[in-house]
C-alpha cells in the first residue's frame, strides 16, 4: 500500500533481485512498473527463485522524477527467513514481502 506519490496516488513498484552477489540481476516487470494503489496486492505465484549463496530483493518505485528504494531485503542460504517482511517506504508507504 502507499500514501501516494508527488504525481498521482499510486507507486510505480519495480522488484529487482540479485542473486549470489550479483550472478543474475533481473527486474520485474523487465521493463516499465507495476501501478499500485493503497491496498494493492502483487502477486507472484510463479517466481521460484535460486540461488547458492544469497538473493538480494530491491522494491523501488520509479517515478518520471526519479526513482525512490521502498526497501531491500538480502535472503541467505543459511539463514532463509521465510514469512514477511516489511518495508516501510517514502510518504508512510508500506510493503510487506512474503516469501515461501
Amino acid at each position: 500500500s502507499n500514501d501516494g506519490d508527488i504525481i498521482g496516488n499510486e507507486d510505480n513498484v519495480v522488484m529487482k533481485y540479485e542473486i549470489d552477489g550479483g550472478i543474475l540481476k533481473k527486474s520485474i516487470p523487465a521493463q516499465g512498473s507495476h501501478e499500485m494503489n493503497k491496498g494493492d496486492v502483487w502477486s507472484l505465484d510463479d517466481l521460484p527463485v535460486t540461488f547458492d549463496t544469497s538473493v538480494t530483493v530491491d522494491l523501488l518505485d520509479k517515478d518520471t522524477i526519479g526513482t525512490d528504494s521502498l526497501g531491500t531485503h538480502t535472503y541467505s542460504a543459511d539463514n532463509l527467513q521465510t514469512g514477511n517482511q516489511e518495508f516501510n517506504g517514502h510518504k508512510g508507504s508500506k510493503y510487506v514481502l512474503v516469501t515461501e
